[in-house]
């Protein structure tokens, strides 16, 4: 009887053990030197670890005006889908590329995405939003010939653009005014009834003042940066600025080559500008001096650490498949989370 039990305690003793041992987070894994070489922990959800998390919709008026565009016979709804579809994987690219973890991404509705991202801090939230919706669409086109003149017209001839007031030979934002949207950008485009879009490159001054000085662009697009295979943040070796260095694969190296030759600099003419826009933000317009042979272009402007940083990753990762836009965002506090645990 005795011995029954001693075997009884044994094992429930083994049990406990083994039962202690699963439900405990692994502890740290160190070299021989003590250095942590992997973190133990419990992963933790949204609810638990906080985070952000993000409705997002498929802009319907976008999909439908681009159908209308390509004269096709596929209904809305397909389409919807379609870009849905594609937007669900490139959002999680974006987000695998930014280095964010253990995300949720799922569809919800009919016309749905719901982002979930834990650990993702209160100060990252805009950011982040920002990230998620950008189109990431990358265009060269070239500075218009009659530019300067246009531009000269403009300041003399017509107001300041909402929310701006007239600088000289510049525009500044009028106080308390919003951050620009890439709606408020397509707007400007057709300002002035020009033959040319209107653009505005954003030039920060030594005193840190925010400026936005005119520039008119053709309409064509000469090029797309759908042939990009690298993007990496880089510094201008000129003024120290932040810069976006990209490469193009072997047909982007073959289209720029071409481009480049065209309206680069000979002895019987000067060489064009090339405009670099994202979105419909104008960000330079390089001089082309001489054919870029190389695939190589950079992508400068007033640019922080932060902004080269995610231009790189939506290269990167790639544009969207049509427009999606953030309905209904909230950022959720870790506290109740790590005292639940």
């Amino acid at each position: 009887m005795d011995k029954n039990r001693k075997w009884k305690w044994l094992l429930f003793g083994v049990l406990l053990v083994c039962s202690i041992w699963m439900v405990t987070p692994p502890g740290d894994i160190k070299d021989d030197k003590g250095n942590i070489v992997k973190k133990g922990k419990i992963n933790l959800g949204l609810d638990l670890q906080g985070g952000s998390s993000f409705l997002v919709q498929v802009d319907r008026e976008d999909v439908q005006r681009k159908l209308k565009e390509k004269e096709s016979n596929v209904s809305l709804e397909d389409e919807v889908e379609r870009v849905r579809e594609a937007a669900v994987e490139m959002i999680r690219r974006r987000v695998d590329v930014s280095g964010t973890a253990e995300t949720e991404i799922y569809k919800e509705g009919n016309d749905r995405i719901n982002v979930r991202l834990p650990g993702v801090a209160a100060e990252a939230h805009a950011a982040t939003r920002e990230m998620i919706e950008k189109d990431g669409v990358l265009v060269f086109k070239l500075v218009d010939i009659n530019s300067d003149q246009y531009v000269a017209e403009l300041m003399t001839e017509r107001p300041a653009p909402d929310g701006f007031t007239m600088g000289a030979g510049y525009y500044l934002r009028e106080k308390g005014a919003p951050k620009l949207t890439r709606e408020e950008y397509e707007k400007l485009k057709d300002y002035g009834d020009f033959p040319a879009d209107l653009m505005l490159e954003k030039v920060t001054l030594d005193d840190g003042t925010e400026i936005y000085r005119p520039i008119f662009i053709e309409t064509r697009i000469m090029m797309t940066g759908a042939d990009i295979t690298s993007a990496q943040t880089g510094t201008d070796p000129m003024n120290g600025g932040f810069t976006v260095d990209l490469k193009f694969g072997k047909e982007g190296t073959k289209n720029f080559a071409d481009l480049t030759r065209e309206y680069a600099a000979t002895e019987s003419r000067a060489g064009r500008q090339l405009a670099i826009i994202l979105d419909d933000v104008f960000y330079s317009a390089p001089v082309l001096k001489v054919p870029i042979l190389n695939g190589e272009a950079v992508i400068s402007g007033s640019f922080t650490a932060d902004d080269v940083k995610q231009l790189a990753n939506i290269l990167r990762a790639g544009s969207m498949p049509g427009r999606v836009k953030v309905i209904e965002e909230r950022t959720i506090d870790p506290t109740l989370g790590k005292a639940s645990v």
